[in-house]
């Protein structure tokens, strides 16, 4: 009966990790979608903090700050240097 209880909890993980995903993508594309936005209407008319356009792209972005979204970091050079000399001594 454990073992199927255990299972339950991976599997409401998994699809908890797949939901995260999921939104995650979501957000920037939408986020996206609002840059290219807001960069169209600019070419028309003047964007200030009362137009549409910049309302939602600044609520689309405090949305993807309080998920905490990161772009991927591309691997370190100082790093792998490191992790070099101290495996020659």
């Amino acid at each position: 009966m454990a073992s199927l209880s255990l299972g339950l909890n991976l599997s409401r993980k998994k699809g908890a990790t797949r939901t995260g995903a999921v939104e995650r993508k979501n957000l920037i594309t939408v986020c996206r979608f609002s840059v290219k936005t807001l960069i169209d209407r600019s070419c028309f008319e003047t964007i200030d903090d009362s137009s549409p356009e910049f309302i939602n792209f600044v609520s689309i972005l405090e949305q993807i700050l309080s998920h905490r979204l990161k772009g991927k970091k591309p691997p370190s050079l100082h790093h792998s240097f490191g992790a070099m000399l101290h495996h020659s001594y």
